[in-house]
């Protein structure tokens, strides 16, 4: 069973994002805990989703999820909740 679920809303950020995500996983990891990252792409006009997935190779506790269009964050947020 989970015990975090970490959700990351994202727009653009295929700069930002590989560091984020490599943090985010070294801490939780560290932690000894389990858990999820979600990263929520709202519509992202970058390589967003493409560096989410190439992350999410190596890391099957990493899921991507897509908007349908830029949607906003709060959007983003409660999509990643409900999952």
């Amino acid at each position: 069973m989970l015990e975090i679920s970490i959700i990351i809303p994202a727009y653009n950020e295929q700069r930002r994002l590989p560091s984020t995500l490599e943090a985010v996983h070294a801490y939780l990891t560290a932690r000894r805990t389990s858990f999820e990252i979600l990263v929520v792409d709202d519509g992202s006009t970058d390589a967003t989703a493409a560096e989410a997935e190439a992350f999410r190779r190596g890391h099957p506790e990493m899921r991507l999820l897509r908007n349908p269009g830029n949607r906003g964050k709060g959007y983003s947020v409660r999509h990643g909740m409900l999952e």
